[in-house]
């Protein structure tokens, strides 16, 4: 009832709620406080946190991300925007506990995020394309709620980019406070800080200093390159976090991967089938089929929404 917008305190948005909605509209002329799980989590906890989003790849960073962490951090999980490990659930599950928050954040949690006037400590945007255009009214506005997880950073905090996506200078024009750091698959100009390729190899750079890490052929065979660049992201958040824990070639070559995400679920002979279900962008199925034209002779079953 719209009475009930207008006369209680705090209405909490589920992140399928159009932005538009009528009753929404009437407890914004109420002066009504309106939140999501997001920002509830982030105006309660305490914990460090390293929060993940983008239009692809965010999934899989995060898990990248938690997994090279429980090297030192046994109790981290990936958590956000999945049914697995919701946000309100982690609060619940490290509540008093030495553990970083490792969250994944979709543009429809993070719309609201601003309102808790706090932000994660270390923000990774992997990148933008077009998508959920039936949501937002063009790809600015589509940015702009993915820029909400820098929105209240401050100095001292970390904000990772990539530098080869067009949409990155955007977000630098809205000046974040955070320290910038890059991924990048070609060498940072200049002194730049991030982690880049150089004939294969990572190379992290922080502050004119530059550290070799490991050889990324076999990962990139294995994976593809925009796999690469998930874990460029993540390991760059590893390192900003705590620079005492040290990522090997072994170390990356064991991470696992989110269930959906050119996943190889049956393989007999010659025929191999991937389930590439979360890959809702042509963006992402681009990226499956550049993965694996080469080994034979692709059948794309493709469908679903124009968003």
């Amino acid at each position: 009832r719209k009475s009930d917008f207008r006369s209680h305190d705090l209405v909490v948005v589920n992140p399928g709620v159009p932005r538009e909605s009528e009753y929404l509209v009437v407890a914004k002329k109420a002066t009504k406080r309106i939140e999501n799980d997001t920002s509830l989590f982030f105006r309660y906890d305490d914990h460090i946190q390293i929060a993940v989003t983008g239009t692809r790849g965010k999934t899989t960073t995060t898990q990248f991300i938690a997994e090279l962490l429980a090297k030192k951090y046994p109790l981290v999980r990936p958590s956000g925007n999945t049914p697995a490990n919701a946000l309100l659930a982690e609060f619940t599950r490290i509540k008093g506990k030495h553990v970083p928050v490792v969250a994944e954040l979709s543009s429809w949690q993070l719309e609201y995020l601003p309102s808790a006037q706090k932000a994660p400590h270390i923000a990774v945007i992997t990148n933008l394309f077009p998508d959920h255009l039936n949501r937002y009214r063009d790809i600015s506005d589509y940015a702009d709620a993915k820029a909400n997880i820098f929105h209240d950073q401050e100095e001292g905090d970390f904000l990772i980019l990539n530098k080869q996506n067009k949409w990155t200078g955007y977000f630098l024009k809205k000046k974040p406070k955070g320290s910038i750091f890059y991924t990048s698959t070609a060498a940072l100009k200049g002194s730049s800080n991030g982690i880049y390729i150089k004939n294969d190899v990572l190379i992290f750079r922080a502050d004119s200093t530059e550290q070799r890490l490991f050889s990324t052929k076999r990962f990139v065979q294995e994976h593809g390159v925009h796999n690469l660049e998930n874990l460029m992201a993540a390991i760059l958040a590893v390192k900003l976090f705590d620079p005492t824990i040290v990522v090997e070639e072994n170390d990356v070559l064991r991470l696992s991967f989110p269930v959906m995400r050119q996943e190889e679920v049956y393989k007999k002979g010659r025929v191999k089938v991937v389930n590439d279900s979360c890959a809702t962008s042509p963006d992402g199925t681009i990226a499956a089929l550049l993965r694996f034209h080469k080994d034979a002779r692709i059948i794309l079953i493709a469908g679903g929404t124009d968003k």
